[in-house]
C-alpha cells in the first residue's frame, strides 16, 4: 500500500492490487474466484500476498512466509479436517480431560474399531432387555 497526502493533509492509504499465486493448484474456480474479485494472479511470484494450494503445507514453507502473506492451508490440519483423525484426536483428549470433552458423540472409526463398537452395541441390547424386565413389574397407579 502506498501512502499519499491529499490537499487536506491527511495520509491516505492506496489499496494496491491484491496477488494471487496459484502455482500449486489446479482447480479453475480459484483463478476464477479471483478473477471475480479483480486480483492478479500468478504461478510465479513468491512475493503473492494470498498462496492458493490444494495440498498440504510444510512447516518450513509456513516459516517462509512475510508477515502479509495468507495461505489456504496449515501445517498438521489434516489432523483436524479429515473426520478419523478429528475422532481419533478428540478422544485422546477426552481420555485426559474427560470433564471439558463431553461435547461430542460416541464415535468409532471403521474398521479398526468394529470389535468396541459391536461390543457397545450388545451392551446397549443388554440394558434395553433389562429396562424393559422390570418396567412390567412397576405397578401403574
Amino acid at each position: 500500500a502506498v501512502v499519499s497526502t491529499q490537499s487536506t493533509g491527511k495520509k491516505v492509504k492506496k489499496r494496491g492490487i491484491v496477488s494471487v499465486n496459484l502455482s500449486s493448484t489446479r482447480y479453475d474456480v480459484v483463478k476464477r474466484v479471483a478473477e471475480a474479485l479483480n486480483y492478479s494472479t500468478t504461478v510465479e511470484n513468491n512475493d503473492s500476498f494470498i498462496i492458493w494450494s490444494d495440498c498440504m503445507i510444510t512447516a518450513e514453507r509456513c516459516a517462509e512466509l512475510k508477515p502479509y502473506q495468507r495461505i489456504n492451508h496449515f501445517p498438521g490440519m489434516g489432523e483436524i479436517a479429515r473426520k478419523d483423525c478429528l475422532a481419533r484426536n478428540l478422544q485422546k483428549m477426552q481420555k485426559c480431560y474427560s470433564d471439558d470433552y463431553d461435547f461430542f458423540p460416541k464415535t468409532w472409526n471403521l474398521p479398526a474399531d468394529y470389535t468396541v463398537l459391536m461390543n457397545y452395541y450388545h451392551d446397549l441390547k443388554k440394558k434395553e432387555k433389562k429396562k424393559k424386565k422390570y418396567s412390567a413389574l412397576i405397578p401403574l397407579l
